[in-house]
């Protein structure tokens, strides 16, 4: 079982669904180049971003950012804000998203997480698979939005166009030094991610969006944050971690071999507000009784 937007005939099968050419644009892009950008479907946005922005600024320390983070490439955040704050929320809930990643993947979305950023993050290129999975596989996706005109020299949002083609398994290392830090196991995939770009010749994409502009990226997609040139400029922006609904969600970075799989617990549905729960699992289970 794999996601329509991962078969050679998704377009025929997403025809099936829907005939709006909106999602088919997306749905050729997420098969062609693991990613899609257009303008978030918000009649709202405007207002919806510029709370976001009031309502969380007195929660950053950006002077000590500035001082102490900043020249050690780290970024600032906040995580799963839409427990308090309704407009976080509304982004994450979009019916529109949810509609057309429900397609693209042929089950019902959800999100389960949100990142708030008031600049950038300065993060090193990675695939959500290492943090976010699911069995059946490649059932996750992310979406960024910003939340305002990203200027060049802000640490842009950087993308690995094809780089969804390539296949995540823990590596040999991890597997024979099970006790690894997150910190080592990422330096791991690190180089083996850089060896893979070069190899297959990948090209990187520099996404200086404006306001209201957004990407959907698949699991596997290799993406990150650009070094932030100037640390006076921010660089407000969301994104919304989506699962898909009867699947079982782990977390490989958290994984220490194959046989010893980490769950993610406390899954829970922002739309609703409510935990999700594993009926894959149920359901293979209740197959076997039959």
């Amino acid at each position: 079982m794999e996601p329509v937007i991962y078969k050679t005939d998704y377009l025929s099968l997403i025809k099936a669904k829907t005939s709006d050419k909106f999602i088919f644009k997306i749905a050729n892009d997420l098969f062609e180049k693991g990613y899609s950008i257009f303008k978030f479907p918000e009649i709202d946005f405007e207002n919806i971003a510029n709370n976001i922005k009031k309502d969380l600024s007195n929660n950053f320390d950006f002077d000590h950012w500035k001082q102490y983070g900043w020249p050690n490439n780290s970024g600032l955040r906040i995580q799963d804000g839409w427990v308090k704050n309704s407009n976080i929320k509304k982004i994450a809930s979009n019916e529109k998203i949810i509609e057309i990643l429900s397609i693209c993947f042929g089950k019902k979305a959800f999100p389960f997480q949100t990142l708030n950023f008031p600049v950038g993050t300065q993060q090193p290129k990675h695939m959500d698979t290492f943090h976010f999975s699911s069995i059946p596989k490649n059932f996750m996706c992310g979406l960024w939005v910003a939340l305002e005109d990203i200027n060049n020299d802000a640490g842009p949002l950087e993308l690995y166009e094809k780089s969804h083609r390539l296949s995540f398994n823990i590596s040999e290392e991890i597997k024979q030094k099970p006790d690894l830090t997150f910190e080592e196991k990422e330096e791991i995939y690190q180089k083996i991610w850089n060896n893979e770009i070069e190899k297959n010749n990948l090209k990187r994409k520099i996404f200086i969006a404006k306001k209201g502009e957004c990407v959907i990226w698949l699991a596997n997609l290799l993406h990150g944050g650009s070094k932030q040139n100037n640390p006076n400029l921010t660089r407000w922006s969301q994104v919304t971690h989506y699962y898909f609904k009867d699947c079982k969600y782990i977390v490989p970075a958290q994984t220490k071999h194959n046989k010893e799989i980490f769950y993610k617990e406390n899954v829970y549905d922002i739309s609703t507000g409510k935990k999700v729960f594993y009926s894959f699992i149920s359901k293979l289970k209740n197959l076997t009784n039959l």
